[in-house]
């Protein structure tokens, strides 16, 4: 893929050091940007992830709660900004709203002041797919009834409603990506922000026993950390003001179907336990990437097993 329009420019990826921004600002940088800023508070994510990169003369690290608004205040040029960073875990919202709230809510308001003050051309920022909540018509559309049926859901949901309206009142531009399951290297199988794949992989990995949360039918669209990328590229290299895409494979995989592949590549021999479903679980979960694919030219290029042996290798 081409993104050289990144060449010379001044680009911010907010929750770099994380999983999905680590991998974002290494695509990044190989475009020769003027400077790159990378802010993250490392209360998930890891300096090591970017240990490379940090020492380049037009990298700077920002170690800043993106809540605040002198986080930013530094910066005085910038074309493009990438915000990922956020609290991202379903329980964990449940447990903690007010954090939720104020890194989700005043995040996001911190970068569109900031889009609007420096005049930036794109802001991409990672939505989710739990704006959807519990649906019944599968594949998920972009046009689906928005149901959020956790705090870290209506976060989301009130990132885009803010967005659509700084877009009419500020003339900002901005693209939103309903992000459904990443998976890929660097995703912490230790943190309450696991996805499944990376805690089903650790354990195995160890021999330890694996719980399964309801009963292994829910359904998920598992999609490549590389593909995600690969559309906040594209996101900030069209010519969209504004837009809000699904993010995923394609393809649906139940909770039992993925224990069962990654058992074969693994060698794992134990039966998952099942336990009572957690709250803010959705059942099913799967993307309809039609219009991403129609409007910005994305096409996934990993399936699940590819990614799995891909992520097996780097382990």
């Amino acid at each position: 893929m081409n993104y050289s329009f990144l060449k010379g420019k001044h680009v911010l990826v907010t929750g770099g050091a994380g999983f999905i921004g680590h991998h974002l600002v290494k695509n990044i940088i190989n475009e020769k940007p003027a400077k790159l800023y990378i802010i993250d508070n490392l209360s998930t994510g890891l300096k090591g992830n970017i240990e490379d990169i940090i020492g380049l003369p037009e990298v700077e690290f920002i170690n800043e709660d993106i809540a605040k608004p002198s986080s930013v205040e530094s910066i005085q040029e910038l074309d493009y900004i990438f915000h990922l960073a956020a609290v991202v875990s379903v329980p964990k919202s449940f447990e903690m709203p007010f954090l939720t709230h104020r890194t989700n809510e005043s995040g996001f308001i911190n970068m569109l002041e900031l889009a609007r003050r420096l005049k930036v051309k794109k802001l991409c920022y990672a939505s989710s797919s739990a704006v959807y909540g519990e649906q019944t018509q599968m594949p998920i559309k972009e046009t689906a009834t928005l149901n959020p049926q956790s705090p870290y859901g209506l976060s989301k949901l009130l990132n885009e409603q803010y967005a659509k309206a700084f877009q009419e009142w500020e003339y900002i531009e901005s693209i939103g990506f309903r992000f459904f399951n990443v998976f890929g290297p660097g995703q912490r199988a230790d943190s309450p922000y696991s996805g499944v794949i990376s805690i089903f992989m650790d354990r195995m990995q160890k021999g330890d026993p694996i719980q399964i949360f309801g009963d292994g039918e829910q359904i998920r669209d598992f999609v490549y950390v590389e593909d995600v990328v690969q559309a906040l590229l594209l996101g900030a290299k069209s010519e969209k003001k504004f837009g809000l895409f699904n993010v995923g494979s394609g393809q649906t995989t139940s909770l039992n179907e993925l224990f069962e592949v990654l058992r074969n590549l693994t060698h794992y021999s134990q039966e998952p336990t099942y336990q009572e479903a957690r709250k803010g679980d959705i059942k099913k979960s799967s993307a309809d990437i039609g219009l991403i694919k129609e409007e910005l030219g994305y096409e996934p290029r990993f399936k699940l097993k590819e990614g799995l042996v891909k992520l097996l290798n780097k382990a």
